[in-house]
């Protein structure tokens, strides 16, 4: 066996408090406590005490064999020397006393690469995962206080995903926003890497459903509301083939059986002639119905008939009667354009109900379950972004909601009060949208052409504010002196070289950086700061890190002035102009 190496390493967990640490040796006690911890700390623990269960080592899958380091319990206070008390220089620690003394705290990085399905080998996504960063799991942002909840979607369960592999929209949102304002996290990074294959052109397999009108649409949407007849086969298959698919097999063999189902809906919502919400101009799913006159009622009843038929496909996948397992190997094999179909039924299942129907789109009557809850969220969004109008639009607020008119406004706020929001990066605009829709101000026209479609942008409101998008240059800047919220970055500084209310969309280039695949795979190794296991660890090749001096700290950068510069003359009919920070 070669010798290993002699060198010193540095580490940065010595001063991480007990809340911080991942143990994985038995506690042992320091001669004296620090003047900073009370005694009382280092009390034993009292019998009967309802405790957390600590966390098993990551490095020992069966959790046990804490071992003791002479007496002492260094895992409760930081160290401020090294070697530690009663542990010689010239000692060697076993795996678990470093990990104890060396490891604890640290967070754990790792690299994943995975194939892409229905593509060849020279595609795939990389990700990384992050588990214990200072007590949480991992480093990206708490969803519910960013307002982010909808701009994520997990492919299969409920609940938040634990992976970012899991999530339909690709780079993860779950995993992408980091939890300081402007940064992104360690997944998101790694994600930039991955080789994606071209979208896949699906063939029109030609099975064309049944011609139905808007009431047998409805009616059947209605039906679900109470879930999926799967007890009861021949009534299933009676219901989904007698009146809107025509079965190819009928008086040969009977498409009975739900596998077969599933194949014939996917079959159908492959046709050409249907809305492709994978594609990012038909995201905002609600153009398409918010308008009800009998001059749109094709569209209208097309929308409804494919959210129909793509609900039935949802809920014959996620039925009782299948395990988890095979639900996840059954949505891997879906192809992109037909998961994001049910991702729409997904939305529309969790938020929507029905409470009338007829004939035309006049006669429809939905029920928003989430209105209340998006109507606090908007008002908490304006208050935090210190919205220059705030007062009136609280008040347009508060009288639209009473009416019941906040969905009638524009298609972005009725996918926004609805939730009827697909996941990705339609939402940041949405919110924002629909805070500009809402306000009153005539200034609020020049913002009219806010889209996700440019999602470098930013704007210049009434001269008191700007506002830029997290994923801007600008908004990254900015965002450590502002507040991170819903995909924005505000309230920030004027900016002299915008009119009064103005767009402003920001040139940016793609980053140079790559990580390779070897760069991914060996993360795990590569990140652990006791580096390449060995059978011990000798004590003199670590060394404390030096503690950083507080009057080296500089506090005095502040941004002072926001220029930008032109790269074309500006439209001044759109009030939109392209510009550089």
């Amino acid at each position: 066996m070669t010798e290993q190496p002699k060198k010193k390493r540095f580490w940065g967990s010595l001063f991480r408090s007990r809340s911080n640490a991942q143990p994985s040796g038995r506690p042992v006690e320091p001669e004296e406590p620090p003047k900073n911890i009370s005694h009382g700390d280092l009390l034993p623990r009292m019998t009967g005490t309802r405790r957390r269960p600590r966390r098993p080592d990551p490095r020992d899958s069966k959790g046990k064999g804490r071992e003791q380091l002479n007496g002492h319990l260094y895992d409760q206070i930081p160290l401020t020397k090294w070697p530690p008390s009663g542990i010689s220089a010239d000692a060697d620690l076993t795996l678990g006393q470093a990990m104890e003394l060396i490891s604890r705290g640290v967070p754990t990085h790792k690299g994943h690469k995975r194939p892409i399905t229905h593509a060849a080998d020279h595609y795939y996504g990389l990700y990384a995962t992050t588990d214990g960063n200072h007590g949480k799991e991992g480093d990206s942002v708490n969803q519910h206080n960013a307002m982010t909840q909808l701009m994520t979607l997990r492919v299969q369960g409920s609940g938040p995903p634990a992976h970012p592999w899991e999530t339909l929209e690709q780079p993860s949102f779950a995993f992408g926003v980091g939890a300081r304002p402007g940064t992104i996290t360690l997944n998101s990074w790694v994600s930039r890497s991955s080789a994606m294959p071209p979208a896949i052109a699906l063939r029109d397999p030609g099975m064309v459903p049944r011609e139905v009108d808007l009431t047998q649409v409805f009616e059947r949407l209605k039906d679900l509301e109470a879930g999926l007849e799967d007890d009861d086969p021949e009534l299933m298959y009676q219901l989904l083939y007698k009146r809107f698919l025509r079965d190819p097999e009928k008086t040969s063999n009977p498409h009975k059986r739900m596998e077969q189902q599933i194949t014939d809906l996917v079959m159908c919502l492959s046709g050409l002639d249907w809305i492709d919400f994978a594609n990012p101009k038909n995201q905002v799913v609600t153009r398409f119905i918010y308008d009800t006159s009998p001059a749109n009622h094709q569209q209208y009843l097309k929308f409804f008939y494919q959210l129909l038929l793509s609900l039935e496909l949802e809920l014959r996948i996620n039925s009782r009667l299948h395990t988890d397992w095979a639900k996840e190997r059954l949505l891997l094999q879906i192809p992109p354009r037909i998961q994001w179909n049910l991702a729409l039924a997904r939305r529309w299942r969790e938020n929507i109900r029905i409470e009338d129907y007829g004939a035309t789109a006049e006669q429809v009557r939905l029920r928003f379950k989430l209105r209340k809850r998006q109507t606090k969220m908007l008002k908490r969004f304006a208050q935090m972004m210190k919205w220059s109008n705030l007062a009136e639009t609280l008040d347009v607020l508060k009288e639209r909601d009473a009416d019941g008119s906040l969905l009638v406004i524009s298609s972005h706020t009725m996918a926004f009060f609805s939730g009827l929001v697909l996941p990705g990066p339609t939402f940041p605009f949405l919110i924002m949208n629909s805070l500009i829709d809402i306000d009153p101000d005539k200034a609020t026209d020049h913002l009219s052409l806010l889209t996700h479609l440019s999602p470098n942008c930013g704007f210049q409101y009434r001269n008191s504010y700007t506002y830029w998008t997290s994923t801007s240059i600008v908004g990254k800047v900015l965002a450590p002196t502002c507040l991170e919220v819903a995909g924005w970055v505000g309230p920030a500084r004027p900016s002299n070289d915008l009119s009064r209310s103005q767009i402003a969309r920001i040139r940016s280039r793609r980053a140079r950086q790559r990580l390779s695949c070897d760069d991914v795979e060996t993360m795990r190794e590569r990140c652990d700061p006791l580096g390449p296991a060995w059978e011990s660890y000798p004590v003199k090749e670590y060394a404390l890190p030096p503690l950083p001096n507080s009057d080296d700290a500089v506090d005095t950068v502040r941004v002072v002035n926001l220029n930008l510069k032109p790269l074309d003359a500006p439209e001044a009919s759109t009030g939109t102009a392209g510009r550089c920070a």
